[in-house]
């Protein structure tokens, strides 16, 4: 894993970049504050996109049916792999952390005869390759 600092005239264009590429996936984002403790925002929910608005100094990251805004972002961390995004993490002006975890969406295979309810086992069987860390 690699994890490095986006410069503030960075974050435009990763997240256009992030908003094509993280298309079908589901992000998670905790909220750490010292006041607050470490608060689950979310948890596995799809993501629609990523925008950040320099003339209102306010990063938005749209959900389904959420849209979660972090006001006067301060800085911003990428970790990613060799084959994409991995989580990214923004500190507000009051020292916060949002951290938000990119997970991929689990696409199970249909039965292959059609059977499966009767209780008999399908005759082809395909082995799901489960993402790395599971």
């Amino acid at each position: 894993m690699t994890i490095h600092r986006l410069e503030h005239w960075e974050w435009g264009c990763f997240c256009s970049f992030a908003s094509r590429q993280l298309i079908g996936k589901r992000a998670g984002i905790e909220s750490l504050a010292l006041d607050l403790g470490c608060l689950l925002s979310v948890n596995q929910v799809p993501i629609h996109g990523l925008y950040y608005d320099p003339t209102r100094d306010v990063l938005e990251i749209r959900l389904a049916d959420i849209l979660h805004r972090i006001h006067r972002p301060r800085e911003m961390y990428v970790d990613n792999l060799l084959h994409g995004l991995v989580n990214f993490t923004v500190i507000d002006a009051g020292g916060a952390r949002q951290i938000v975890m990119i997970h991929e969406s689990l696409m199970l295979a249909a039965p292959q005869d059609g059977n499966s309810a009767s209780g008999t086992p399908p005759t082809n069987r395909h082995h799901l390759k489960m993402p790395h860390g599971f």
